[in-house]
């Protein structure tokens, strides 16, 4: 083996440095930024509706960039789900009123 080789080998296995990585906590509004650049609302919206863990630090509402990550993945792969068929709503209303005809007294 090679002095380079080694050397290679060696740097594949060092981890990368401080300054590379993600922050573990980022403050609400990186976060809403991350998920598009939403307003305050929506970013609670997002966090209700996906159940993020929100960290307080001090006076500061933090969200664990995994977190983030998460609802970022749970909202691509939401965008990929089949959409319902375009007639849903008028198959509903008929399928209604047939239960509603099905249940009067004549």
């Amino acid at each position: 083996m090679s002095a380079s080789t080694s050397s290679a080998a060696l740097m594949a296995h060092i981890p990368p440095a401080p300054s590379q990585l993600p922050p573990a906590l980022v403050p609400l509004t990186e976060a809403s930024r991350q998920w598009g650049g939403l307003g305050k609302t929506a970013t609670y919206s997002v966090i209700e509706r996906h159940g993020v863990k929100i960290v307080h630090v001090g006076s500061r509402s933090m969200i664990p960039f995994s977190e983030v990550i998460r609802v970022v993945d749970e909202l691509i792969e939401a965008s990929n789900a089949p959409k319902p068929a375009k007639g849903g709503r008028v198959l509903a209303a008929a399928s209604v009123a047939a239960r509603r005809a099905k249940h009067r007294t004549p």
